[in-house]
């Protein structure tokens, strides 16, 4: 079973069932999704941001969990791929961005600072019986995505296409991506719903999710269609 934890902010309960969708519409093995919100106060823009942390103490500090912001993610792979790379080498593994965003503002007028290992934290494979996660139930204040008592060569590294930044710099080609990340804002909401073509990938799956893959008998409206009386 592929234990995934995501995050929950009652302003993107969409994208968490897009993202939802995504995921097992496509995974070729067992997948449990977990939601968690706000389990010890936040210290970033959404109610989730510290709780990530807790995921090796809800697991027992037993095995291996998969963290995705979940709520402004849309997955265009198998899980069981990303799954499949996990190391017990390493306490966790990450896609380490290295750029520096082009937006100071991002969804719902939040400030978008720059800071070391920023997104790192977004996706984690989660290895929660390494001693680096033993007895952390108090994330760090204002260190939660930074991952920074966590010695470097004790963080993994995943392919890019596993966590591809949606309109920021140094991202792999968006064709390639695996898993797009809408960090500045979900299409969903205005200005962030025109970015072609990651928005349309967004709306396609929002509605396969809600019309079954667009039946055209829905679309027809004929599904309701009561029977003609007999005469």
């Amino acid at each position: 079973m592929i234990k995934i934890f995501c995050g929950i902010d009652d302003r993107e309960r969409v994208g968490l069932s897009v993202f939802s969708s995504s995921v097992w519409r496509r995974a070729s093995s067992p997948v449990s999704i977990t939601p968690i919100g706000s389990l010890v106060p936040s210290d970033g823009a959404t109610t989730f941001t510290a709780s990530r942390l807790l995921v090796p103490y809800l697991c027992g500090y037993e095995g291996w969990a998969l963290w995705m912001d979940g709520s402004d993610m849309l997955c265009l792979g198998d899980v069981a791929e990303l799954w499949a790379l996990l190391d017990g080498r390493y306490a966790v593994q990450v896609v380490k961005h290295d750029y520096r965003t082009r937006y100071p503002v991002k969804f719902l007028g939040q400030s978008n600072p720059d800071y070391p290992r920023k997104n790192w934290a977004s996706v984690m494979l989660m290895n929660c019986a390494h001693p680096a996660w033993m007895g952390l139930r108090k994330p760090p204040t204002g260190r939660a995505n930074r991952l920074d008592w966590i010695a470097e060569d004790l963080i993994g590294e995943l392919p890019r296409e596993w966590n591809h930044l949606v309109c920021e710099p140094n991202q792999c080609e968006e064709a390639e991506a695996k898993l797009l990340h809408f960090t500045l804002g979900i299409p969903e909401w205005p200005p962030y719903n025109n970015w072609f073509p990651s928005s349309d990938a967004w709306r396609r799956e929002c509605a396969a999710m809600m019309y079954f893959e667009m039946d055209p008998r829905i679309v027809a409206g004929r599904v309701l269609q009561p029977h003609a009386e007999s005469a």
